[in-house]
């Protein structure tokens, strides 16, 4: 199925746009993320005033900014963020540090699959699956896809 959907991402590379090569789907989640990423210093605030402020990602969850786990979702906020603007404006890098998010995301997302549980759980083992990777997995294959003509094709952003 995975497969089927990355066959369905054809681009025309007429143009010579970076973003060109990117699927729809990804463009969605790049305004998601840049979105986000606006709201890294709205948590901070917070965090300074001692405010409660949720927090989640990959199953991480916090309502304390500067707790460890709240820095680790900023962090990994901020990370996306950075990708996001890459990718839109068509940065040399961001592609290489889209394949590192990517891979980042499912090394956590199993961790908190199948590694969290055994340690936070006292009344037994329980598997809490994450969605995210549904769309971590097909995100890493299509950046690992286009990395050769994103690195080939020149960078066209003004930013």
């Amino acid at each position: 199925m995975a497969d089927q959907i990355l066959d369905e991402q054809e681009v025309d590379f007429s143009f010579g746009r970076r973003r060109d090569l990117l699927p729809k789907w990804i463009k969605v989640f790049i305004w998601i993320f840049m979105f986000f990423g606006l709201m890294v210093p709205v948590a901070l605030f917070f965090g300074v005033t001692e405010r409660s402020f949720g927090l989640s990602l990959y199953g991480i969850e916090t309502n304390a900014p500067f707790s460890p786990y709240g820095v680790l979702v900023l962090f990994l906020f901020l990370i996306k963020a950075l990708v996001s603007i890459g990718l839109w404006f068509e940065k040399d890098w961001a592609v290489k540090l889209a394949i590192g998010d990517a891979w980042l995301g499912i090394l956590l997302c199993v961790a908190v699959m199948f590694v969290l549980p055994f340690i936070y759980n006292s009344s037994g083992f329980n598997i809490n699956l994450r969605l995210e990777v549904v769309a971590l997995i097909p995100y890493l294959q299509v950046m690992k896809r286009i990395r050769g003509d994103w690195e080939s094709t020149q960078d066209t952003a003004l930013v």
